[in-house]
C-alpha cells in the first residue's frame, strides 16, 4: 500500500476510534464517571464515526499503490475537518454547560481523550494528505523482492 494512503487510512481509523473512548469524565467526591461519545448516545459521535470511516474507505478505493489525488482526496479532507470541527463545537458546549450555574456540591469535570483524539486526527490527515509522498507499493519495496526486477532508475541486469 502506498505510504499516503496507509497514513490517511491509520489517521482516518484514530479519529474513528476516538467516537469509542471517553468523551467526558465527571467527579463528585469518590463517585466518577466517564462516558464515551458512542456510549452516551450521543447523535454527534455517530456522525464523527460515520464522516471518518468513509475517510477511511476513501483511502482504499483505486490503486492502492498510487496515492490518494485529486476529488477523492479533497472528499477525505473535508469529511474529517466537518468531524474535527464538531467535536470542537462538542467540547465547547461541554465546557459551558459546566463552568457556568450554581452547583451545590463540588464537580469535577473534564474532557476525554477521545474528542481531542478526534480534533488531532481531523487536523493531522489534510497534512499527511498532502505532506506524504508514498513513494509507492511496500510489498514491492523490500529487500526479498525478485532478483532481476529493476526498480526505478536501475537497470534490469542490476549494474551501475
Amino acid at each position: 500500500m502506498n505510504g499516503q494512503r496507509l497514513s490517511v487510512f491509520i489517521t482516518a481509523v484514530a479519529g474513528g476510534l476516538g467516537t469509542f473512548l471517553p468523551w467526558m469524565t465527571i467527579s463528585m467526591g469518590p463517585m466518577s464517571r466517564t462516558e464515551s461519545g458512542i456510549g452516551a448516545g450521543a447523535s454527534d459521535a455517530w456522525i464523527i464515526l460515520f464522516l471518518f470511516s468513509i475517510a477511511a474507505f476513501g483511502s482504499l478505493v483505486g490503486d492502492r499503490t498510487q496515492p490518494v489525488k485529486g476529488g477523492t482526496r479533497i472528499t477525505v479532507i473535508v469529511l474529517v475537518v466537518i468531524g474535527a470541527l464538531i467535536a470542537i463545537v462538542d467540547m465547547d458546549n461541554f465546557n459551558s454547560a459546566m463552568g457556568g450555574g450554581f452547583r451545590l456540591m463540588a464537580v469535577e469535570s473534564s474532557i476525554g481523550f477521545g474528542l481531542y483524539l478526534i480534533v488531532i486526527a481531523g487536523f493531522l490527515l489534510p497534512i499527511l494528505a498532502f505532506a506524504v509522498k508514498g513513494g509507492g507499493d511496500y510489498a514491492t519495496r523490500f529487500p526479498g523482492r525478485a532478483r532481476g526486477a529493476a526498480g526505478p532508475g536501475e537497470s534490469p541486469e542490476g549494474g551501475c
